[in-house]
């Protein structure tokens, strides 16, 4: 029984096999007509849809689960027998062809719903952005199966879909741009002879692409160019607007009363940068598209530079000539119609600065309808007051020509105090020399009804000289400031006489005591030059050694001089007595030259050559007059006073600057005493105006001196006013043009005036 069941147990394991084996040879035939059918079947082609492609997908997914079973199916008996479970690539194959498959078809499915969406939404309401970013992610995922279904026709389709759209993003993004404005539009639409609206909601991408629109990429991307240019224009117009919607006109209170522009620094700044940038609009090719908002704010902007710099210049003038009209009531009386004129002036500038103090806006208030023509009346009705103040200031200077040396703020000051001589004392020393303070006797110290001058006194050593008469300072400044000249001019004359008179006694010490440092060294002077003279017309008579004795005697002055100057003296003293001794020593090294070179008449020209000081008894008030000789010239002595401020040390050079601007003096001719900065130029032309006791007016000139400036020192100096004006520049070349011209022209038109320009 055993056996049989054995054999039966066998055979029915053979059978089993063979069923095994029958099964395992259909299934593997199955794999492999799944696999040539999925070859042939699976959807490639763009020609389906996703819905389509998508069945026949999962139909084939079915039937590769159905194998999968199968095998299942069988592996019992594989594992019964003890056979390997077949392996076959191809089902590997048609699973990964199935899934690729499905991976493409869901892109297209996805980029044709988002395409869809993007193509039927409003133009003007597209994500740009986001279509890029979606075009871009649906491009590298279809890139990344190219790698296995590059031959797929659906993968061509997908690829080339994406590549086009790609391509047309430029146009999309051009058509959106921003920047695009409603004539760049109408160009559009000309060029292409279509009429649509662009903001309709019809106005679909599916329309752009139906109108033709993507035929002329080129068109649009230049419009959209040029339309990013006019942006920045229009912007940079916005911006304009905006800045001058804020900038302000900096305004401050002024006594109290009043309003001025206090600062417009940074408002010509932003004013110069803009107009720059209004300028570069102008000139680009794109200026038509803003040509009426260019030219409005252009012209505002001019508008504004022009009304502010008039404010400015009015305000400047308003300032000045307001301290003079609103204060001075002399003034006022002396021009009447002007002083109406400004008060006009001076209610419209406060009415106008008071607008501006409430509305500052810089364009608002220079824009404002009348504004030019008032600041331009304003300006206008200034000049003119000016105008006939400077005229008035001139009718003053041609009475007193040393006005001409002061600036117009001082005169003005001086005019309006004219009733008050110790207000105008301060003022006295720009008019004069060493003259600074007047000796003054107020009204009814001396039965006297008005202030009177008593004398004149030198501040820094308190030195005094009294006039020969009194000057009554009543009426106008400038004829009692002519008489003040006057009476300076007479007491030195006197006093000149009277040091003559005592330096011919014994008692030096007196002499010098009393008498004004000015005419010690001009009495002294005086002296050498008579000694001197009949010593050299000693020596023509035989008298050998009249100069060396003559030299002794000189010596032994200057010994005498010296023990003084040792002992315990005043100030005021000691300095005269330096100055005097400063010039003795000179004189004695003169003689020294002379008496080297064999000097032996009054005619040899090392005597002609020095400056000589004669005192001709015959003319004069007081009993003589003073002059001064060199060489051939002759020249009159001053009488201006020179105070008590010392002398330069006289060297050989000095003598020789001497010697040339004397001569130059002499035939109304200009002087040019040439070096470096330092070297005593000025100072030596200086210090012969005291020799030669002479006003002397120092002008400066630098690269910003105006002509009239120059030209009021030459109406001065060509005044019969004896003026010695030295125009001195260590740096010449900087002068402008204008001033070099006036210079040469005027020293030309001196040649007949009692004056000179000396340096």
């Amino acid at each position: 029984m055993l056996d049989k069941a054995q054999h039966a147990l066998d055979k029915a394991k053979v059978n089993m096999r063979r069923d095994l084996e029958s099964n395992l040879e259909a299934y593997c035939q199955q794999v492999l007509q799944l696999r040539e059918q999925v070859l042939i079947e699976i959807p490639t082609s763009q020609e389906l849809t996703p819905d389509e492609a998508f069945a026949v997908i999962h139909d084939f997914r079915h039937r590769v689960e159905a194998v999968y079973l199968r095998k299942h199916d069988l592996q019992a008996g594989l594992d019964i027998f003890n056979m390997e479970s077949p392996e076959h690539r191809e089902l590997k194959d048609t699973e990964r062809d199935l899934e690729l498959a499905n991976q493409i078809w869901i892109l297209v499915r996805d980029w044709t719903r988002a395409f869809d969406n993007w193509k039927t939404g409003r133009f003007d309401e597209l994500d740009i952005s986001e279509m890029e970013t979606v075009a871009g992610q649906f491009n590298k995922k279809v890139g990344k199966l190219g790698r296995d279904v590059k031959r797929w026709g659906i993968w061509e389709a997908m690829r080339t879909k994406l590549t086009e759209f790609l391509q047309t993003m430029p146009l999309i993004q051009d058509l959106r741009n921003p920047a695009m404005r409603s004539r760049h539009w109408d160009a559009l639409k000309r060029d292409l002879r279509r009429n649509f609206d662009e903001t309709s909601a019809e106005f679909t991408l599916e329309t752009v692409f139906s109108i033709g629109l993507s035929a002329v990429p080129d068109l649009i991307s230049e419009l959209s160019a040029n339309a990013n240019k006019e942006l920045a224009i229009e912007e940079t117009l916005k911006e304009i607007e905006t800045r001058w919607g804020e900038i302000d006109i900096d305004i401050s209170a002024y006594k109290e009363e009043y309003f001025k522009i206090r600062s417009t620094d940074d408002l010509f700044q932003v004013l110069e940068d803009d107009a720059v940038a209004l300028s570069t609009m102008k000139a680009s090719k794109f200026y038509g598209s803003f040509k009426s908002r260019i030219d409005k704010w252009e012209g505002a902007l001019a508008l504004v530079s022009e009304v502010i710099e008039l404010i400015l210049t009015v305000q400047r003038k308003w300032i000045y000539l307001e301290s003079i009209f609103m204060a001075s009531e002399d003034i006022c009386k002396q021009l009447p119609k002007e002083s109406s004129l400004f008060i006009e002036v001076n209610a419209t500038f406060g009415h106008v600065m008071s607008n501006a103090a409430e509305q500052p806006n810089a364009v608002i208030q220079c824009t404002a309808t009348g504004m030019l023509e008032t600041v331009t009346c304003m300006d206008d009705k200034l000049e003119t007051i000016q105008k006939s103040l400077d005229s008035y200031l001139e009718t003053k200077r041609d009475v007193f020509p040393r006005f001409y040396f002061v600036s117009d703020d001082d005169l003005l000051e001086i005019l309006g105090q004219s009733r008050e001589p110790l207000l105008v004392q301060k003022h006295i020393k720009k008019c004069f020399e060493g003259f600074k303070v007047m000796d003054i006797i107020p009204p009814g110290k001396q039965l006297n009804r008005n202030f009177e001058a008593t004398g004149m006194r030198e501040t820094s050593t308190g030195e005094t000289a009294a006039f020969v008469s009194n000057v009554v300072l009543d009426g106008a400044v400038e004829n009692w400031l002519v008489e003040l000249e006057h009476a300076m001019k007479k007491s030195m004359q006197q006093l000149l006489a009277v040091s003559i008179q005592a330096h011919r006694g014994k008692d030096k010490e007196k002499w010098i005591t009393d008498v004004q440092g000015q005419l010690l060294i001009t009495t002294g002077s005086i002296q050498w030059t008579n000694d001197c003279s009949k010593a050299l017309g000693s020596i023509s008579n035989g008298k050998k050694n009249a100069l060396r004795q003559l030299k002794k005697k000189q010596v032994a002055y200057l010994t005498r001089l010296t023990d003084m100057i040792r002992g315990q003296l005043p100030r005021l003293v000691r300095t005269k007595l330096v100055a005097l001794i400063t010039m003795e020593i000179h004189n004695r090294d003169v003689m020294e030259r002379m008496i080297k070179a064999g000097c032996s008449s009054v005619t040899d020209f090392d005597w002609l050559c020095q400056l000589r000081f004669l005192f001709n008894k015959e003319e004069g008030q007081f009993g003589g007059i003073c002059t001064v000789r060199q060489t051939n010239c002759n020249l009159d002595y001053g009488y201006e006073y020179q105070g008590n401020n010392g002398r330069l040390v006289v060297t050989p050079l000095t003598d020789r600057c001497v010697l040339t601007l004397l001569t130059a003096k002499f035939l109304n001719r200009g002087g040019n005493p040439l070096g470096p900065a330092g070297t005593g130029k000025t100072e030596t032309v200086k210090d012969l105006s005291k020799n030669l006791a002479m006003y002397c007016v120092v002008i400066n000139c630098s690269d910003g001196r105006e002509p009239e400036s120059i030209q009021k020192a030459y109406w001065g100096s060509n005044n019969d006013v004896f003026v010695y004006t030295c125009l001195t520049d260590t740096q010449a070349w900087t002068l402008s043009r204008s001033v070099v011209y006036f210079l040469a022209y005027a020293r030309l038109g001196l040649g007949g005036a009692s004056t000179s320009s000396t340096e």
